[in-house]
């Protein structure tokens, strides 16, 4: 299984973070409640990283590939 494989929702939440950024869907610039600010967003983008960095560096399971062997022992 590929990193890409194995971190797919990590990854998707990750770049879901940055397209935010991206599309200018900040509090600062949309005036909208639910939207957030830079500085919030900013902290999660680099939380999100760091989560990812961390489960790589460890060779822990990603969420996709914990849920992918909870579903084969089921199977069982």
């Amino acid at each position: 299984m590929s990193i890409r494989e194995k971190y797919f929702i990590e990854i998707g939440n990750f770049h879901d973070l940055v397209r935010e950024l991206a599309d200018g869907r900040i509090y600062e610039l949309t005036g909208v409640n639910g939207n957030s600010s830079a500085s919030t967003l900013a902290n999660k983008i680099n939380k999100s990283f760091d989560e990812i960095i961390n489960l790589i560096e460890k060779n822990e399971d990603g969420t996709w590939e914990s849920i992918e062997k909870e579903d084969n022992q089921d199977n069982i």
